[in-house]
């Protein structure tokens, strides 16, 4: 697939999601992380389309597969949402206080 059609999918997938079509945007990016397995944004944004849709374990899954050695903010917080919402409570507010540590690191505070 070219270049073109995959940032065409992607863009089609934000918009549904943007437009709480999240079913939608799930089969596309599905599909997307078939034809493209080491795009991380791809996977991110299937993450965050799981994690729209309450499919909690499957966002975990997506953000686990990823390849990164520091995750972004964004990668983080979804992350804490999908264990809030599996009820991993303490995991989810472990993860948020070391999120807001590295923040303030990050600020020079």
């Amino acid at each position: 697939m070219q270049k073109s059609s995959l940032e065409y999918l992607s863009l089609l997938s934000f918009l549904y999601l943007r437009h709480g079509r999240t079913a939608e945007a799930t089969t596309i990016l599905e599909g997307l992380t078939v034809i493209a397995p080491t795009d991380s944004s791809i996977r991110a944004m299937l993450a965050y389309a799981y994690l729209l849709g309450h499919e909690y374990e499957s966002c975990l899954e997506q953000l686990n597969r990823m390849s990164r050695s520091k995750r972004s903010t964004s990668e983080t917080l979804i992350r804490i949402r999908a264990l809030h919402g599996l009820g991993r409570r303490e995991e989810a507010r472990s993860l948020l206080t070391q999120l807001k540590g590295r923040l303030r690191g990050a600020d020079g505070s």
